[in-house]
């Protein structure tokens, strides 16, 4: 039996793995300053085991740490401006945003963290309540957070459940803290949003805008380490305007980047996801038994499995057990591991739904999914 924790790590609240203590960085407008993407790749070599990954939330998580040195490295990323000092006030301020966000957008974002922080009411939400700042090219999605904000017209549109309000900037934390403060919040949670493929590539800046475009990548299941991070702030730097933008997909951008330097990125960053037809793109997985007590099969590497199989689908969610917590909603193939048979996972195969749903069939190995869900190999089409 597996348990699903009820609560989010942050810096300051690490959280026991099977490889050790992880802890997560929320970085302040999703975006990375090039230091403090240097500082994240020290702590991560120095203090834990070099390993960082991307959350669905736009978090930095960087595991295998004993107790003793979370606490260190979260001193040094508090101290490097990753995280509000005042643990209380860095778990309320959390937020979800669009990355790019326009100029309007982050001073929403601005207000509404200064106004999330010190209230009481914040602690009083569901642990993994999420509020979201939708604007700019790449939309949140209407299940990917509860409190969804977004621009309509001249004001801004608050929504939670089947309640909503429409405010100006100066009149909405008081209109979202309404929201909050009324009945018991509805999950509502479903859909990703903006495909992750819309984030990769080349992005030219838009009408008007004078600081360059952005160039956006992918990394297989969101997973890299404190050398690729520590290469990455050197390419924001040499490339960029010094800047990482982190999405809720699990990939990032630089900014400021010209077209010029586009081919030079593409040559740094080879063997990373950079092109929006990568199949990569398209499949979550969690550590599995790699690094969780939890995990019963190497989820990532059975992953790639079965990608070199032929396996496609509009989404592809490969969890260690049925927690799901790579891809907490539904996706086209859900595979639940259930067992290592034979050097390879075994899995329960769900169909257009998550982890916690009941399989359609079990007991299979890749190469036994590959030739139920690959017509050339003696299977049957997959429906998505």
């Amino acid at each position: 039996m597996t348990e699903v924790r009820g609560w989010c790590p942050d810096l300051f609240r690490p959280m026991q793995s099977g490889d050790g203590w992880l802890i997560r960085v929320r970085p302040r407008l999703a975006r990375v300053m090039a230091e403090q993407a240097s500082a994240v790749s020290a702590a991560a070599a120095r203090y834990g085991n070099g390993l960082i990954e991307l959350t669905s939330r736009g978090n930095l998580q960087l595991r295998g740490f004993t107790s003793g040195s979370a606490t260190e490295a979260a001193g040094c990323l508090a101290e490097a401006g990753l995280a509000d000092p005042d643990p209380a006030r860095e778990r309320r301020s959390s937020l979800i945003l669009s990355p790019l966000l326009p100029p309007d957008g982050l001073a929403v974002a601005v207000l509404l963290g200064d106004t999330f922080a010190p209230s009481p009411l914040i602690d009083l939400l569901p642990p993994k309540f999420a509020t979201g700042i939708s604007a700019g090219r790449f939309p949140l999605a209407d299940g990917q957070v509860d409190l969804l904000i977004r621009p309509l017209g001249s004001q801004w549109h608050a929504s939670l459940g089947a309640r909503s309000v429409l405010a100006a900037v100066e009149g909405l934390p008081a209109a979202a803290l309404s929201l909050l403060g009324g009945s018991p919040p509805m999950r509502k949670r479903g859909q990703a949003g903006a495909a992750p493929t819309l984030t990769i590539g080349w992005h030219p800046a838009a009408a008007g805008e004078a600081s360059g475009g952005a160039f956006g990548f992918g990394l297989p299941f969101g997973q890299l380490d404190a050398d690729l991070m520590h290469k990455l702030a050197s390419l924001a730097v040499r490339h960029g305007d010094g800047l990482l933008h982190v999405t809720p997909w699990r990939t990032l951008l630089i900014s400021g980047v010209d077209d010029a330097a586009v081919p030079l990125l593409r040559h740094a960053l080879s063997g990373l996801v950079l092109d929006a037809d990568d199949p990569r793109l398209l499949v979550s997985a969690c550590i599995g038994a790699a690094g969780c007590s939890s995990g019963r099969t190497d989820a990532r590497t059975d992953a790639l499995a079965l990608l070199r199989l032929g396996v496609r689908a509009a989404s592809i969610h490969v969890s260690g057990c049925a927690k799901g917590c790579a891809h907490p909603g539904p996706a086209a193939l859900t595979l639940v591991g259930e067992a290592v048979r034979d050097g390879s996972g075994v899995y329960a195969l769900v169909r257009d739904g998550p982890a916690s749903h009941t399989p359609q069939s079990d007991g299979l190995d890749c190469a036994q999914l590959a030739r139920q869900l690959v017509p050339d190999r003696g299977g049957s089409a997959d429906r998505s």
